[in-house]
């Protein structure tokens, strides 16, 4: 799958990276390593037309400024195949966006994954994926919990392609500013 995403400031960009290396390390985690840029995600989709995904990230873009986002301590997606993230909590200009984009990619996308409609919608930032065992979770969170209280604040300040065929690692392929 392929995403729209925003990809994190510094120093959170390498925050992540060293949460990432610590998962790796004390418990074998990398699945989280297909994507290998800390960010968030807008919208995931099975294919984009190229052409019209960027015409239609420039357009976006220069309709909104950058904007301030909070996040609130870590978060879990409950499956055979936990996530456990940072949860990025909602605001209202983050929703606009998060509308418009959703908007956007129903002609520039196919298959685009219901988890991220505007009503399901959840933004967060990935630390564990694809890897983690339900029996490591409590440990591994507590792990997490103790390394931040995650309470961080930071700019929104670009929306960018990653492009990451089936089984393949990540590739940042475009990144647009806001226009702020």
């Amino acid at each position: 799958m392929h995403g729209l995403v925003t990809l994190l400031p510094e120093p959170y960009y390498s925050k992540v990276n060293a949460l990432w290396d610590g998962l790796e390390e004390n418990f074998g985690l990398n699945g989280i390593r297909i994507t290998p840029y800390p960010h968030f995600s807008w919208n995931i989709a099975q294919h984009y037309d190229r052409p019209a995904l960027d015409q239609a990230l420039l357009e976006i873009a220069a309709d909104y400024p950058v904007f301030q986002v909070r996040t609130d301590g870590i978060g879990l997606f409950p499956a055979p195949r936990p996530v456990l993230f940072i949860r990025v909590l909602r605001s209202p200009v983050e929703d606009a966006l998060h509308v418009r984009v959703w908007e956007k990619m129903q002609t520039a996308a196919s298959r685009l994954s219901d988890y991220y409609n505007p009503e399901q919608w959840q933004p967060h930032i990935s630390l564990a994926y694809g890897d983690l065992e339900s029996e490591q979770m409590p440990v591994v969170r507590d792990w997490l919990e103790s390394q931040d209280e995650y309470h961080w604040e930071f700019q929104v300040d670009n929306i960018s392609f990653i492009y990451e065929p089936e089984g393949q690692f990540g590739d940042l392929q475009l990144s647009v500013p806001l226009s702020g």
